[in-house]
């Protein structure tokens, strides 16, 4: 049906596939993951915003006939941080703090 007041739409994208579409927020990171192995990775802080008419960001420069296959949220576990020996914990009144433990280097 035509509208008769020149809208054209909007061009979202010149590709043939989207590999992945999240939703995180600003404090997230993501990891990008290629088919011959090569892996990055990338706090969300650091891709720039774009407005509604532009084709998207380029996050990966890909090697001749390599393909994103996956993208994911870095997810942080909570029993990582128990697990690890290089973070002490001191309890400040009803408060825990994580910290660093300095290395013996």
């Amino acid at each position: 049906i035509p509208r008769k007041r020149g809208g054209r739409g909007v061009a979202a994208m010149n590709t043939e596939a989207v590999c992945s579409a999240l939703s995180v927020d600003q404090t997230s990171e993501i990891l990008m993951i290629t088919k011959s192995g090569q892996a990055m990775r990338c706090p969300v802080i650091n891709i720039r915003e774009t407005n509604r008419g532009s084709k998207g960001v380029k996050l990966v420069d890909l090697r001749a006939k390599d393909i994103l296959i996956g993208v994911s949220e870095v997810v942080e576990l909570d029993e990582d941080k128990e697990d690890d020996p290089e973070i002490v914990e001191e309890v400040e009144g009803n408060d825990v703090i994580l910290e660093e433990k300095p290395s013996d280097q």
